[in-house]
């Protein structure tokens, strides 16, 4: 779609009359669709300018020569101003907490991603040059501040970059072009305003496109080089290797694509590769543990949960998920302090309080869990399980109306919840309401609850 808003450009650009502005609504329309798939896609209008200022003459220009780069120069602007504000207000540790910002180590700060940035951007080139270190979790540890050598290595490199692009738009249009894209594109992925992985492979998937032009414009000189040489057509034999490495190159490039796309066909696939290129990779042990907890494989997820903690001790998450495994593996008194920790650093996330109430009711703690179900619902007041289990908690603290009344709301707010409907049928039986009970316990029984069927066949034997 990024490719196809710019083709649509060259169209309005060339274009005449009402078809002129119809491609511009095709390149909008396409750009959109690009932004929406990949945000980095934000960058086209810059690079549709940069176009503008290499390929075409002043009057031939749109972009270039109307107010709307004033625009685009104001919203710049605009987004520095932004990048301020949110960097006083976004707290980069919780960032991390939800992988919105991962991939480093180091101390966390809008000057260290500054700093890192510079080096981030030859580390993807290498990566474009040379696929052989492509993993799916990268980890650098960050630059502490400009002075840092490689910083600034990094940062002057990428001024000689542009200064190149700015250089060879009039002698190699199609280098320069080539340049700026890759550039321009950096721009989005570059965490000046943290945001996102310091290095991710698939960040580069729409900058890779200057990096084919830079391909072609160099294929192109060769082949140009080898015909000017003398008076004569070039030997057979020059052809043929100007062929040969052409094809070793775009087949050594295609053949890695390939081979590296096959991790990526599941998700178990892609992080067991990832821990496989980053033994230290904890998003690696973490999500292998979440699979490993949708399988029921609990002592495999806690293991896995366990190493993640033990490359990086702080990430909540990984608490609240080892908690999970833990419990799933009777360990409920472990389980709860890890639980203990995941609220103290993740108190707006109702899940936590959720689970750390069924510790709590599961070690003989009525009070102590129904504290955490309230905390639950108040953070989330259509958790339609945390109702149910507050209705276990206060039927064992002797309060039937109390359990009764959260019995019904669970059961409104998820019909689905077999679990629920079991528990009030239970409680109507208990309280004397024989006929609502069995349509209760037969809704339970539909949702594949057996301990409904048990119950309803005492009930219809008149026990």
């Amino acid at each position: 779609f990024s490719l196809a808003s710019l083709l649509a450009y060259l169209r309005f650009l060339d274009g005449s009359g009402r078809r002129r502005w119809l491609w511009l609504g095709a390149t909008g329309a396409a750009g959109s669709v690009a932004l929406f798939s990949k945000q980095v896609a934000v960058a086209l209008p810059l690079a549709a300018a940069a176009y503008e200022l290499i390929y075409r003459p002043r009057e031939g220009r749109f972009l270039a020569r109307h107010p709307l780069l004033l625009g685009l120069a104001f919203f710049a602007g605009a987004g520095l101003t932004l990048a301020y504000v949110l960097h006083t207000r976004i707290d980069l540790d919780d960032l991390e907490q939800f992988s919105m910002l991962t991939g480093y180590t180091g101390e966390a700060s809008l000057r260290s991603f500054w700093a890192t940035a510079g080096r981030a951007f030859w580390l993807y080139v290498g990566l474009l040059l040379w696929p052989a270190g492509l993993c799916p979790d990268h980890v650098i540890a960050l630059s502490g501040s400009l002075a840092d050598p490689r910083a600034l290595a990094g940062w002057v490199g990428i001024l000689a970059w542009a200064t190149l692009a700015i250089g060879a738009a009039r002698r190699a249009p199609l280098a320069s072009f080539g340049l700026s894209w890759m550039l321009i594109h950096f721009l989005p992925i570059s965490n000046l305003l943290p945001s996102a992985y310091v290095i991710a492979d698939r960040y580069m998937y729409i900058p890779s496109l200057g990096f084919c032009a830079l391909l072609a414009w160099l294929g192109e000189r060769t082949h140009a080089a080898l015909r000017l040489r003398g008076p004569h057509p070039p030997r057979i034999w020059a052809r043929v290797m100007l062929a040969g490495l052409a094809a070793l190159l775009v087949g050594g490039y295609a053949l890695r694509t390939l081979a590296y796309a096959q991790h990526w066909m599941t998700q178990r696939g892609v992080w067991e590769y990832a821990l496989a290129c980053n033994p230290e990779s904890h998003r690696a042990h973490y999500f292998l543990g979440s699979l490993d907890l949708e399988d029921a494989a609990y002592a495999r997820a806690e293991r896995h949960f366990a190493q993640a903690l033990a490359i990086e001790p702080d990430l909540v998450r990984s608490h609240h998920s080892h908690a999970n495994a833990l419990f799933a593996l009777g360990r409920h008194r472990e389980a709860l302090a890890l639980y203990d920790r995941a609220v103290e650093r993740w108190p707006q996330q109702a899940e936590a309080w959720y689970n750390r109430g069924n510790a709590r009711a599961a070690l003989g703690d009525p009070e102590g869990a129904l504290a955490d179900y309230d905390a639950a619902i108040e953070r989330a007041p259509d958790l339609s399980v945390a109702y149910n289990n507050r209705g276990n908690a206060h039927k064992q603290l002797g309060r039937p109306g109390a359990a009764l009344e959260d019995y019904r709301r669970a059961a409104d707010l998820d019909p689905r919840n077999g679990q629920a409907l079991f528990n009030l049928g239970v409680l109507l039986h208990e309280r004397g309401h024989r006929e609502q009970a069995i349509a209760s316990l037969s809704a339970a029984a539909t949702l594949g609850v057996d301990q409904a069927l048990v119950a309803l066949e005492h009930l219809r034997a008149g026990g």
